[in-house]
């Protein structure tokens, strides 16, 4: 999913491709995923949270789209002064601590960081029980 009509196009046409029929493109909005609710076990989001503008409407979105125990996994740059590119500190809007305090004002557990990277981090939550 993405709200970028022509990336998901490239989606579809490179899962066609693949013969994989279990990959659904789905173009969302800026406020939600588009998915029914329980319909996912994992979402994956790779370089995108700091775009979100409207952060607690998606992961509302996202918490109501998990099944029960569903993960969020979210990779995204890391944005330290004195450690991290100008652009960076200009472009992206949340640092790993404010991703961190978002999610889990959510509804979200922090189960882990499983990877060290050396210019971003990589964080995995749990949906919590209501």
């Amino acid at each position: 999913m993405d709200v970028s009509e022509s990336f998901v196009d490239s989606i579809r046409r490179h899962a066609r491709a693949e013969g994989l029929e279990n990959v659904v493109p789905v173009v969302n909005q800026q406020t939600s995923v588009a998915l029914d609710t329980a319909t996912v076990d994992l979402v994956f989001l790779c370089d995108t949270y700091h775009h979100f503008e409207y952060p607690d409407a998606m992961l509302a979105s996202i918490r109501e789209a998990l099944a029960p125990g569903g993960v969020l996994a979210i990779i995204d740059d890391r944005r330290e002064p004195d450690v991290s590119a100008p652009w960076i500190i200009e472009h992206v809007r949340a640092d790993r601590r404010t991703v961190i305090k978002e999610v889990t004002q959510a509804g979200f557990d922090l189960i882990d960081e499983p990877l060290e990277l050396r210019e971003n981090f990589f964080i995995r939550f749990r949906k919590r029980h209501p």
